[in-house]
């Protein structure tokens, strides 16, 4: 993971889920409040696997740092550019923060797993 593409990745996430937070958390588009929660969740599922599988092979050290940095990042981000538009009170529905778990979650099971990738390579060697 070069310190390019974190940078690339991580403004790409912010502004990808700032979008999506500001236009679910403003616009009621079900008229379900439940179905939107679980659209919203599960498009926050797919945006963080797919940016995070953009880094290739990584370490869980690195998962580590990128989830803390991702929800640091989306916090500062979300006060920032969303709570203009949403005001300050999406901050403390719970459908916001089970929002940063789901992502956390993604980065974690969806990365490309560098032991695995090592184990491959050793087994193609042989």
């Amino acid at each position: 993971m070069t310190p390019k593409k974190f940078l690339l990745i991580f403004i790409l996430q912010g502004l990808f889920l700032a979008l999506l937070k500001g236009w679910f958390f403003t616009h009621q588009i079900f008229a379900n409040p439940g179905l939107q929660q679980l659209a919203f969740w599960v498009a926050t599922l797919i945006i963080a696997a797919a940016l995070v599988r953009r880094f290739g092979p990584i370490s869980f050290l690195e998962v580590f740092v990128l989830a803390v940095v991702w929800t640091l990042g989306d916090l500062l981000l979300d006060l920032i550019f969303v709570s203009p538009y949403a005001g300050v009170s999406f901050f403390s529905s719970y459908q916001y923060w089970m929002g940063l778990l789901v992502m956390i979650i993604a980065v974690a099971v969806f990365h490309k797993k560098r032991h695995i990738h090592i184990r491959q390579q050793q087994q193609a060697h042989h």
